[in-house]
């Protein structure tokens, strides 16, 4: 075993599987590369008091599953645990200030990270192409989401920021291909460039916080904004079926099925009711809330004029 590695392990346990270390209490830093390519650690526990795990400390142990985090920890450096495929899930401590560059890229088993109170910047590239993310946990007091901090995740679905987040750097969500849903909150103030680019899941938002300065593509690939209409009176005047679902709505308010207006605008570029230019199209979904409601409204009525015609 190499010395260095010797001088900090309090305990190992060998098993079929791989080997279970224990970091001797009072480390307070894990050297850089120290631990770098091995492929016998499954399971590491890190003492309270360890301050720092240093650049490459982990990287490539393809067959490590758990890490424990201790409480006092502050910084992970960059590709500290990059490319650690077996890993599933990262909770990491209270009072962590910097995830380096690179920390946990590549770490494709990962589908569960929760960040702590308090920290206040993702570095770049800190969670890219970690294939199987399914969940972040962000937490009060991120400010900075820095370039291509969750760059590839293709099976991240929902972002929930946390009120405070001021900068949502370059490329930082793109290829994120299943992202379907995300807040803006109002303290943003910068989205950099492709911040979204390719993700195909998700509709570009009608509206952002005011004063954001955006950067270029910042949503291209994305689904265009999709609006919701009234549950139109008329059925669709191309193939004079109900409109129901598969919608678009053109610039002069009209709405057709997507299937019928996109052969007719090939062959015209025409609206076929008002014969305007067909400029935009945009998709649309029935207000079902507001059909309800006003069916609902109209079966009350109809009960009184009922009751008043009994009377």
């Amino acid at each position: 075993m190499n010395s260095n590695i010797a001088s900090i392990i309090k305990s190992a346990t060998f098993t079929k599987e791989g080997v279970e270390i224990t970091i001797e209490k009072g480390i307070t830093h894990i050297p850089d590369s120290l631990f770098l390519n091995n492929q016998y650690l499954i399971k590491v526990t890190l003492p309270d008091g360890l301050k720092t795990i240093g650049n490459y400390a982990f990287q490539n142990c393809s067959n490590l599953r758990t890490i424990a985090f201790s409480e006092g920890l502050k910084t992970i450096g960059s590709s500290a645990f990059a490319g650690c495929s077996n890993l599933t899930t990262v909770e990491l401590p209270e009072g962590l200030e910097t995830i380096g560059n690179y920390a946990f890229t590549g770490c494709s088993n990962l589908r569960t990270v929760k960040l702590p109170e308090g920290l206040e910047t993702v570095d770049g590239c800190a969670f890219a192409e970690c294939s199987n993310l399914r969940t972040i946990t962000f937490s009060n007091g991120l400010k900075i989401i820095n370039e291509c901090a969750f760059f590839k995740c293709p099976n991240l679905r929902t972002v929930k920021l946390p009120s405070g987040v001021k900068t949502i750097g370059d490329y930082a969500f793109s290829d994120c291909t299943l992202l379907k849903r995300i807040n803006w909150p109002c303290s943003l103030t910068t989205i950099g460039d492709g911040a979204f680019e390719n993700c195909t899941s998700l509709s570009i938002p009608r509206m952002l916080p005011t004063g954001i300065t955006l950067g270029t593509d910042v949503f291209n690939g994305c689904l265009p904004p999709t609006i919701k209409i009234q549950d139109p009176e008329d059925d669709c005047a191309i193939c004079r079926e109900i409109l129901n679902t598969n919608l678009v709505q053109l610039g002069c308010s009209h709405v057709y099925h997507q299937n019928c207006i996109m052969p007719w605008k090939n062959a015209k570029n025409t609206c076929p009711q008002c014969v305007n230019p067909i400029e935009s199209m945009t998709p649309a979904v029935i207000d079902k809330k507001r059909r309800k409601k006003e069916s609902a409204s109209g079966s009350s009525s109809k009960r009184a004029r009922n009751d008043t015609q009994d009377v």
